[in-house]
């Protein structure tokens, strides 16, 4: 298919909007349980540690992701989806219930379970955003999954944003009911928006493999949208909040604001073209020709489609456990990406000092950076899928020698090192969570895919709990406020990144051959 035929079909834009929407309200809410350290949620305040553990019991319910992947070979594809709402309705919906003084505070285990439940929940969402993708583009899901979990990231900020424009106050929404609610309650409803839209499409395989560029241009809009909104934010206090909660909800919905012109133009044509009348005998005829056309590019496309996802090493989960590169890629990403996570996991205990301006800026940004981290990198992968120019190993290298750097920064506690270091940290822990997955299956092989990568994401509550704990610590009653609390911190996981960096050169030595071969 053409760009002109793409962009006259409305059916791939409609299925492209639900899974951007579903992956805008899928990101990490774990800022649910840090408003109890504010009012006026006094009834369970957590300490440092205790949240620390909250956020591993959340990373750790993601680690049961993959079961959703057998299970929709089994059932429908809206059963997905109402399981991962479910559970995140529940998990997140009762933390609230407690939180807000509706119901009976919680035992602190049971926020730790409740938070398990509900890291899971975004599992299943995904799972069903997955194979919506596979259904409708085949030859080119992995691109469009990638730009779209992008989105995620922006799920902090979109729920700030609707939180000020229903209540309309600043600076109070993180800590407001209203923004608690729409934590649990937003993806619930979107899911059901999007199911029902999903739903009314006929599933079909668009063969347009051009679809990927269209959503990083779609995609690289909205983040260019959602920076300048920051920076106009905040040199500008005129800006209405119901005009900032209305503009953000229009430009998510870019891909169904293409999908109704694409239907206006194809309204248009058609009205204006009578297609011509066919005798029996001919229409016959060139029936049998698009039939044999469409299977023969369907062939054509799956072939390359295999060749494409091949993997350039296979190995058993037997030998998985006994495999030096293996656990060179893992020591890889537990002291080089994740620990890029945990920073921004981190960044509202970290910047507590600052003005609540300065803060809210800083971490709306940060989020830009990862977005625009996993698009570059998408982009990248995308445009030079036919050819390799660089593998995955010797990128991972490049992308994480700028983070020890951005950390060594941070020791000196000013503001310019400040805005520097985080958008270094966050651009390349974007990046680096695009690239992993794609080197886990070249380095380790399809077969059995899911369990691989599963050890592999084992590293992010491990290494959060293990270099969670490097946190500025309270000296007796009195917290810690600053910057200058967390040098040693920032000294030792710059340490821990450098040596992730290391490793990484090793993990590339001892794998380029390998990559020769492909090339």
């Amino acid at each position: 298919m053409s760009h002109q035929s793409t962009l006259k079909n409305p059916s791939p834009w409609l299925v492209l909007g639900c899974i951007t929407l579903l992956q805008s309200v899928n990101g990490a809410r774990f800022s649910i349980f840090s408003t109890c350290s504010s009012p006026p949620y006094k009834t369970c305040q957590f300490s440092h540690s205790q949240i620390k553990f909250l956020i591993v019991a959340l990373e750790t319910g993601k680690i049961f992701g993959p079961l959703a992947g057998p299970v929709a070979n089994y059932v429908p594809a809206s059963i997905i989806l109402i399981v991962g709402l479910i559970f995140g309705s529940v998990g997140y919906g009762v933390q609230y219930l407690s939180i807000s003084n509706k119901i009976n505070s919680l035992s602190y285990w049971q926020f730790l379970l409740l938070n398990v439940l509900a890291g899971n929940s975004t599992c299943w969402i995904s799972s069903y955003c997955y194979v919506l993708a596979i259904r409708n583009f085949k030859n080119c899901h992995r691109p469009l999954i990638a730009i779209t979990s992008s989105y995620s990231g922006f799920s902090g900020k979109i729920f700030t944003i609707l939180a000020e424009g229903i209540q309309g106050r600043k600076n109070i929404s993180r800590n407001s009911n209203v923004y608690l609610k729409l934590i649990f309650l937003g993806p619930a409803i979107v899911g059901l928006i999007a199911a029902t839209i999903s739903y009314s499409v006929k599933s079909k395989q668009y063969l347009s493999i051009d679809m990927p560029l269209f959503a990083i241009m779609v995609a690289f809009a909205t983040g260019l949208y959602i920076v300048i909104e920051c920076i106009v934010l905040k040199y500008s206090t005129h800006v209405s909040l119901h005009l900032r909660a209305t503009s953000l909800v229009l430009v998510l919905m870019l891909p169904f604001v293409i999908a109704v012109l694409a239907m206006v133009i194809k309204i248009q044509k058609c009205s204006s073209r009578k297609p011509p009348e066919l005798s029996d005998n001919e229409w016959n005829d060139q029936s049998t020709r698009v039939e044999h056309y469409e299977i023969e590019i369907d062939d054509e496309k799956g072939d390359s489609d295999e060749n494409e996802n091949k993997s350039i090493n296979e190995v058993s989960l037997n030998r998985l456990m006994n495999n030096v590169d293996f656990w060179l890629f893992y020591l890889v990403n537990a002291c080089g990406v994740t620990l890029g996570m945990l920073y921004m996991i981190n960044l509202e205990i970290i910047f507590k000092s600052l003005s609540s301006d300065k803060e809210s800026f800083l971490m709306e940004i940060s989020s830009s950076f990862i977005f625009f981290g996993k698009i570059f990198s998408v982009m990248f992968d995308w445009f030079s899928r036919k050819k390799l120019i660089i593998s995955n190993p010797a990128m991972t290298v490049l992308v994480l020698l700028p983070m020890p750097i951005a950390f060594f920064l941070l020791i000196n506690n000013n503001s310019s090192c400040l805005y520097i270091s985080t958008g270094i940290l966050g651009t390349c822990s974007g990046a680096l969570n695009v690239i992993t997955a794609t080197t886990t299956y070249e380095l380790f092989g399809l077969k059995n895919f899911p369990v691989k990568h599963t050890i592999v994401l084992t590293n992010v509550p491990v290494s959060i709990l293990v270099f969670g704990c490097l946190h500025a610590i309270p000296e007796g009653d009195e917290m810690c406020i600053g910057l200058h609390c967390f040098s040693r911190t920032f000294m030792i996981w710059g340490s821990l990144c450098f040596v992730a960096t290391v490793l990484s050169f090793v993990l590339h030595l001892r794998t380029q051959n390998l990559y020769l071969h492909k090339s």
